[in-house]
């Protein structure tokens, strides 16, 4: 027996949007406006890291997780130094 679904529930009001100030309209308009670059993560350090997803084991990744937590690094700076190895950086 297939589970019943549930009715689609709307809604009538508007979501709260941000009022963009003038100087940024302006900014837009003239295409000077300052672009965020997508993906990056700014670190306390003053670097910025670029998002990246990878899939792995549950059981792969809580070892990973214990062998980092033993090295007293991140899981973060762990990986991106087994990529900078196998790349030969």
């Amino acid at each position: 027996m297939a589970a019943k679904r549930k009715a689609p529930s709307y809604s009538t009001t508007k979501p709260k949007t941000k009022k963009p100030k003038a100087q940024e309209l302006d900014r837009f308009v003239e295409g000077t406006a300052e672009k965020k670059p997508r993906g990056l993560v700014p670190r306390a350090d003053g670097s910025a890291m670029r998002r990246m997803t990878v899939y792995v084991s549950p059981e792969l990744y809580k070892a990973a997780r214990v062998h980092v937590a033993r090295l007293d690094q991140n899981l973060s700076e762990w990986v991106s130094g087994l990529i900078e190895q196998q790349l030969g950086g």
